[in-house]
């Protein structure tokens, strides 16, 4: 299990350009401090120390302006830096610093940078020594007010994701979500025996035995006696029970073909010799009528634009007995 043994603090909202150090020698801390004396700093260095940021800028400031320039202490010189360390031991006993020092405060708008070093080298976050932070917005497991607030008012995927981090169960949780996308990747097998399991499973008779034996991981001898006892009490009523398994699956398979024939004699309807269609009718190509059917269409096209025109003929158009054509002279 990941523990802090030290805590150094500098320049860091309320602490000033002195370094603040505490010792945590026990498995559990209790600072005290009255009101105003930087209890809230210390757990927001803290916070700072393992993400890097606050979450009290996105959570309770009506506008980021209110932030600028709130990590760093108002008194502390500008030739100082601000500085959150600790010493870490891993889950192997290893002791390590690290160390987040701010490179550039929140402004108007844009977040802080800051730059994390874990043994002086250089590092993007704390996986290396077990840390494990949750989703964004609380990702680090501290609680504080205005955290508490987010967890009450959050929805339950999220307060579930923030307890996760803070009881360190995410760990367990990849796990399984690994395990669910691995499974959705396999195929499922395709087996003739896997679709006769699940009508077995169905049947009110093998059903029983299966959801026992699937509580474990049988062996093949296991479920032989299961199926065998179910076989056994469906052939119990109809005819002499045989031993085997075997001997057993084929009785059964004798009964329900007796039973099949009482339903509906199925076997009595043996197809006889092949009808005869005799000789094909004289069938022209389909080809023939698609070009016939086109040309026609084309005709039609052709002279209803000319009846359009032509019914558009003053003339034409207020005529109340026959008349000639205009266009061809036919008569009438």
């Amino acid at each position: 299990m990941v523990r802090v043994k030290r805590l150094e603090i500098k320049g860091f909202r309320a602490f000033g350009a002195q370094p603040q150090v505490l010792e945590f020698q026990g498995p559990m801390a209790v600072v005290w401090g009255a009101n105003s004396q930087g209890k809230t700093s210390l757990a927001e260095a803290i916070e700072f120390l393992l993400t890097g940021k606050t979450v009290r800028r996105e959570l309770v400031a009506s506008a980021k302006r209110e932030f600028a320039e709130a990590l760093r202490n108002a008194h502390l010189p500008p030739a100082e830096k601000v500085i959150v360390a600790a010493e870490i031991e891993d889950a192997h006993g290893r002791v390590h610093r690290v160390e987040r020092c701010l490179v550039r405060d929140y402004t108007g708008r844009d977040s802080c940078q800051s730059e994390l070093t874990i043994d002086g080298n250089l590092a993007d976050d704390l996986t290396s020594l077990g840390i494990r932070l949750s989703q964004p917005p609380l990702e680090a497991p501290v609680l504080m007010p205005h955290t508490l607030r987010y967890v009450v008012s959050a929805d339950p995927q999220k307060r579930a994701d923030y307890f996760k981090a803070l009881l360190e169960v995410s760990d367990l949780e990849e796990i399984r979500n690994a395990i669910t996308e691995a499974k959705s990747r396999l195929p499922e097998p395709t087996s003739d025996i896997s679709s006769t399991y699940e009508r077995c499973r169905s049947n009110p008779q093998f059903g029983r035995e299966l959801a026992l034996v699937e509580s474990s991981s049988p062996s093949c001898e296991v479920v032989e006696n299961a199926l065998s006892e179910a076989l056994g009490r469906i052939l119990s009523g109809d005819e002499q029970v045989p031993p085997e398994l075997d001997a057993q699956l084929s009785a059964a398979k004798d009964l329900l073909s007796r039973q099949r024939a009482r339903t509906f004699p199925i076997d009595d309807l043996a197809p006889g010799h092949e009808p005869s269609w005799g000789s094909k009718p004289d069938v022209r190509p389909l080809e023939a009528f698609l070009e016939a059917k086109a040309a026609v269409d084309e005709e039609v096209t052709r002279l209803l634009r000319l009846f359009e025109e032509v019914l558009n003929i003053p003339e034409i158009a207020s005529v109340t007995e026959p008349v000639d054509c205009p266009v061809c002279q036919t008569p009438q």
